[in-house]
């Protein structure tokens, strides 16, 4: 079956000679792996003729994912692409046809991403996105690297073999970034933020460390029951120390956030954004303008979420008061400070009509906290006394979100923002009102939106289309 197609004359042949690969006889788990390895070299090997677009890498893909030979034996064959991967000679244009089919895969299937992880393939991954020359590849590694941290916790020695060298150089894409790489960005942006979380998760004492490929190659010399030193997160620490190189993505996170939908990615906005304001070397990280977007966005925010968007609702408090507390926004003149009372009065209940559902111990306690900046000055009636927090502590103490008096931080606050559970990709945070049109799009009155004809044209407004209208534009 490995046969070498030196010719082939029009799409339409290319298409036919693959299925006439995918439907060959099968009779035994040989000739299946014979069958989907020919099947990948030859899609691989007129890639540049025939694959140059989604739709193309999507049909070829599918072509063999939708025959009889993949479900009986879905779980072989991935193991079996993912060893193809891993193989040193493995060129690039076989690797890229590889992870197209497990990206696909996967979206359907999260089980391929946690097989991925559990074989080695992060450190593969790392090394296509750092050394690779094809633009393609690395973007199709990129999104892997991130689907496969979203749903599951990734092994210390795995964190650990992230070198700086990688990380800078994700900032600098973000820095530098033109034009003609769109949907690339987004995906670098993606990769760090959830690199955050995994380092954010990694140090959590009550954590164990997952067991991986990484582990059972080179174990640890620690003698057995010996705890291990927390894990430090390597992204704060190169922001904490050349923050000031690397101001796009502090821009691009908050221009993420103001437009994201989707609960999952807002989740790891906010978890990077609470480390930034409770790490000192990056208090004033971000631009004193963007802190200003930002603090409406929050005030958009809390005021549409329902109530059964109450873990993101939380979230948004988390970081909303070192957001006040710590930053540049602490000092006069003082930003919007009569709409973030009026806001914190509302979600207290303070303002609230008796026929609305009354509000949770979490939110109160939250509230009360944010209460507590100096310069917002609010009214005695939104500050929960003493006692009545030392009541609510012990129903809190899972949820972590008291800060001692003389803390500005606090492990188990961290430790409550990082597990935040993320729902599936795609889920879109519901609001109590519709959200407004997207930039460029036409309101009812056939007006175009504030800002459209800046932004109908930029990279995120390209990446939000894709995926507004279903179009599997990930890698491409």
């Amino acid at each position: 079956m490995d046969v070498l197609y030196l010719s082939i004359d029009d799409e339409q042949q290319f298409f036919a000679e693959l299925d006439d690969i995918v439907n060959s006889p099968i009779h035994s788990r040989d000739q299946v792996d014979n069958t989907v390895t020919s099947f990948v070299r030859f899609a691989a090997q007129f890639r540049e003729q025939y694959l140059q677009t989604t739709h193309a890498v999507c049909r070829v893909s599918f072509k063999l994912m939708d025959s009889s030979l993949y479900e009986p034996n879905a779980s072989h064959i991935r193991k079996l692409l993912i060893r193809l991967a891993l193989l040193p000679e493995c060129a690039s244009s076989m690797l890229y046809m590889i992870l197209a089919l497990l990206f696909l895969d996967g979206r359907t299937h999260p089980k391929t991403y946690r097989a991925m992880n559990k074989h080695g393939m992060f450190g593969k991954l790392i090394e296509t996105v750092k050394h690779g020359e094809d633009a393609q590849l690395q973007r199709m590694g990129l999104e892997l690297l991130y689907e496969m941290c979203r749903v599951q916790k990734v092994g210390r020695r795995e964190l650990e073999s992230i070198d700086v060298e990688f990380l800078v150089y994700l900032f600098s894409f973000v820095e530098d970034m033109s034009d003609e790489h769109d949907i690339h960005s987004y995906a670098v942006l993606k990769v760090i933020l959830v690199l955050n979380e995994q380092y954010m998760v990694a140090s959590l004492p009550s954590q164990k460390d997952q067991v991986s490929a990484f582990d059972i190659a080179s174990p640890a010399p620690s003698k057995p029951g010996t705890p291990l030193p927390p894990l430090s997160n390597k992204v704060m620490e190169l922001l904490s120390v050349r923050g000031s190189e690397f101001k796009a993505f502090g821009e691009n996170i908050i221009f993420l956030l103001n437009r994201e939908r989707e609960t999952c990615l807002q989740l790891l906005v906010l978890k990077f954004l609470y480390l930034t304001f409770t790490t000192p070397e990056t208090y004033e990280y971000l631009y004193t303008n963007d802190l200003r977007v930002l603090v409406d966005v929050f005030i958009r925010e809390l005021y549409d979420l329902p109530d059964e968007a109450q873990s993101l609702r939380h979230t948004y408090l988390r970081v909303l008061y070192p957001l006040l507390s710590h930053t540049q926004l602490r000092h006069a003149p003082h930003y919007k400070a009569d709409q973030l009372r009026k806001l914190l009065l509302c979600l207290n209940g303070t303002a609230r009509s008796a026929h609305f559902q009354a509000v949770d111990a979490t939110t109160i306690r939250l509230v009360s906290r944010c209460a507590k900046v100096s310069w917002l000055e609010m009214p005695q009636e939104v500050k929960v006394q003493e006692k009545e927090l030392d009541e609510l502590s012990k129903k809190m103490e899972r949820l972590g979100a008291s800060l001692g008096r003389k803390e500005s931080g606090s492990a188990t606050s961290v430790a409550a923002v990082a597990v935040v559970q993320k729902p599936p990709p795609g889920k879109v945070t519901p609001r109590k009102m519709p959200p407004p049109p997207p930039p460029g799009r036409r309101h009812r009155n056939g007006q175009s939106g504030e800002y459209g004809a800046l932004l109908r044209e930029s990279w995120r407004f390209k990446y939000l289309f894709l995926v507004l209208f279903g179009h599997t534009g990930y890698f491409i």
